[in-house]
């Protein structure tokens, strides 16, 4: 820590005050810079795109990547308010809106918070025919061309702090008016007074370790050649006090120094035979330190987006790639640190989305009559049709009773009417449900 005060062994007790007040200085500078309230993110007061740059470098893209992918997750639900046949029926339509378009995509910029701090996605609305289940196909409001927003557009007055928007298509910065944010979806990640409504990811971080990897890389591949040459190992003669030209024995001895330099350029090295030269060959002792270095810098990346050090790549002394349980064990510790950030980015959904949502379409609701269920984002993929089924046998066949209606809702089929030409005819089966094996609904 750095201070005019006296510094001590830790370098705590002498320059904590000083260290606080210059934490309060740069906050009050940023909150009153020119009129304006700016982002303090370290990485975006280091370089223009931060987040850019990140994703140059392999191993924090994969990192981000899979940290985005887990927290966004790939299944959103809408559980129903109750047990209640309306309920589970407005849950089922306002799911079928809510997953339209590029609703996937929408919610992995919205995951970038957990990088950037701060994550704005922008749509609209549009009317769309669809059917819905119980209403039939009817007309419905549908969130579509979602787009995500770059948090270097935005900015906030100090007047009134007010948010506005940069508009690049007339170069301007916009007040984000009530129906500008209605088309909007904003994500503060681990928001605080501190972070000045810009959230706090970790970017900052991230950016700290690729730049030190960056100035690595940088100073190894200009010392790669020296370690590649090895060195020379000369004795002199201790007769080669003077030079022919007077010179004293130091001056000879760099005279040829520079010449032995020269030599090594052009890849030949001229001697007297007098003299005696060794070519040493590289110990790869500063390669191996680089390398080293790169690794521990690597693993730090891993550790801060996926919370294994080698989670992004191979595992020292295994000679190949982690082992599938050390694979299990990986994803496990991924998906605990995402679990809680996943259930922030549904409650964002469920608040400022799908309340959009319901209101929009409001009069189609009160005719389903349930009431608004909540947004739930899972770790699991939906089951297949023959997944489906082999659940429903397991319960069946461990005495757990199933509704032949649920298990159509499970499976996606639909009870047979009086005039439908059937396939087979239903067969008895041990333990199946409502007549059919196991084999009959996977093959169905």
């Amino acid at each position: 820590m750095s201070g005019r005060g006296r510094r001590t062994t830790l370098g705590l007790t002498a320059t904590q005050g000083v260290g606080q007040q210059r934490y309060t200085a740069d906050l009050a500078a940023a909150s009153n810079g020119m009129g304006w309230v700016y982002d303090p993110d370290l990485a975006i007061q280091s370089d223009p795109d931060p987040y850019a740059t990140l994703m140059q470098d392999g191993t924090c893209r994969a990192g981000i990547t899979r940290r985005v992918r887990a927290v966004a997750s790939p299944v959103l639900r809408v559980d129903p308010k109750s047990d209640e046949e309306q309920d589970k029926h407005s849950a089922a339509a306002l799911e079928a809106l809510l997953t339209r378009g590029n609703h996937r995509q929408g919610r992995r910029w919205l995951a970038a918070a957990v990088v950037q701090g701060v994550a704005v996605v922008s749509g609209g609305w549009q009317r769309e025919r669809l059917d819905t289940g119980d209403l039939g196909e009817r007309v419905w409001w549908v969130p579509k061309r979602i787009r995500s927003v770059g948090k270097q557009r935005l900015r906030r007055r100090k007047s009134d702090g007010a948010w506005e928007l940069y508009s690049p298509t007339r170069r301007a910065w916009e007040v984000l008016s009530d129906a500008m944010k209605r088309r909007m979806v904003i994500w503060r990640y681990e928001d605080s007074e501190d972070t000045l409504g810009f959230g706090r990811g970790i970017g900052a971080a991230l950016y700290v370790l690729c730049y030190d990897k960056m100035n690595l890389k940088r100073y190894g591949l200009e010392a790669a050649e020296l370690w590649a040459r090895g060195g020379i190992l000369a004795k002199k003669i201790d007769t080669l006090r003077l030079s022919g030209d007077g010179d004293d024995n130091q001056t000879v001895v760099d005279n040829e120094l520079e010449a032995l330099r020269i030599m090594r350029g052009d890849n030949a090295v001229v001697y007297n035979k007098d003299e005696e030269l060794s070519l040493l060959a590289s110990t790869g002792a500063g390669e191996d330190r680089a390398k080293a270095l790169m690794e521990y810098i690597d693993g730090e990346i891993s550790l801060l987006t996926v919370g294994s050090r080698k989670g992004l790549g191979e595992r020292a002394g295994s000679g190949g790639l982690a082992s599938g349980a050390a694979a299990v064990v990986d994803e496990e510790k991924l998906d605990a640190i995402a679990s809680g950030d996943r259930a922030e980015l549904a409650e964002v959904l469920d608040t400022q989305l799908a309340a959009r949502c319901w209101r929009l379409n409001k009069p189609l609701f009160d005719e389903i009559g349930g009431a608004r269920g909540t947004v739930n984002l899972t770790a699991g993929h939906k089951a297949t049709p023959r997944e489906e089924a082999e659940m429903l046998e397991i319960a069946t066949r461990t005495g757990v009773p199933v509704t032949v209606r649920e298990a159509l809702e499970r499976t996606g089929y639909r009870a047979a009417e009086e005039d439908d030409e059937i396939l087979a005819a239903p067969q008895a089966a041990a333990g199946g449900f409502g007549g059919f094996g196991l084999d009959d609904a996977g093959g169905a």
